[in-house]
């Protein structure tokens, strides 16, 4: 069994997803480790890691990581990943250009997945196209290599809880049910139903790195690679060293995901 912990990230050009594969059995142990680089940092464990805040001066500054400048928050997270090295079992990044995709996607009709469903065929609302919108279709991308080589039934996925609202092929849903929805892992393959993990009043604490591996993502795409801050992103992006899947858009003006054919186990 493994455990999949999920999170996006919206920049100004990008939205991403991040997810980090752990079999079961090292879970308790990548936790421990969390908590040391913590602790070397001048933190505790129960200290949250938001890449949204600690690579922002302003916002770090509010939290309990006010002591790091910008230099040392890129120090923690090239030691955090470092550490993990020997205990995730692979990191996945899915990332998506903002400007490749129209604002808006006009009303349509959709066959409905079951082939034996008989009665009206669930209409598509003209859907907007917004940035939560793609991050969780990176997502569903990010989703396609683990449900293809470990297995749907043999993996629990924790989403960063999220009740967000978005539009959806048939109607508003909020993110966490847009998750639950089918994946399609290959051509000629039957689709997958997933089944997410809810962590309402505890978040796992293993999804500060999910979040950090969608930030770095973001980030990089649209940094200046030549600038000291896309210097150490390029760098942080290679100690991580995930898969990397690209939400597009395709030749026919469709959709589509690029995933690579490695495995991820």
């Amino acid at each position: 069994m493994y455990d999949v912990f999920g999170d996006e990230s919206c920049g100004s050009t990008h939205a991403a997803y991040g997810l980090v594969v752990f079999e079961n059995a090292q879970t308790g142990r990548a936790e421990k480790i969390l908590g040391q680089v913590k602790a070397k940092f001048g933190g505790t464990p129960a200290d949250a890691l938001h890449c949204r805040e600690l690579f922002a001066g302003d916002a770090r500054r509010k939290t309990k990581w006010a002591h790091l400048d910008q230099t040392a928050v890129h120090q923690l997270y090239e030691c955090l990943f470092r550490e993990m090295s020997g205990v995730i079992k692979r990191s996945i990044a899915a990332i998506a250009c903002k400007a490749e995709f129209p604002a808006s996607l006009p009303a349509a009709e959709m066959d409905h997945i079951d082939p034996n469903y008989i009665g009206p065929r669930p209409g598509l609302a003209s859907v907007n196209v917004s940035e939560k919108f793609l991050a969780t279709q990176c997502a569903m991308g990010a989703l396609i290599p683990v449900s293809r080589d470990i297995g749907p039934t043999n993996f629990r996925f924790w989403p960063d809880p999220d009740r967000t609202m978005i539009d959806w092929f048939d109607g508003r849903r909020s993110i966490e049910r847009a998750l639950s929805a089918f994946i399609q892992t290959g051509p000629n393959r039957e689709a997958l139903r997933l089944q997410i993990k809810r962590s309402e009043n505890n978040k796992p604490k293993l999804l500060e790195l999910a979040d950090c591996i969608a930030y770095v993502a973001q980030r990089r795409a649209n940094t200046d690679r030549h600038s000291p801050n896309g210097r150490r992103f390029n760098s942080l992006m290679r100690t991580i060293d995930p898969m990397q899947v690209e939400f597009t858009t395709g030749i026919d003006g469709g959709f589509q995901c690029k995933v690579p054919n490695a495995s991820i186990i």
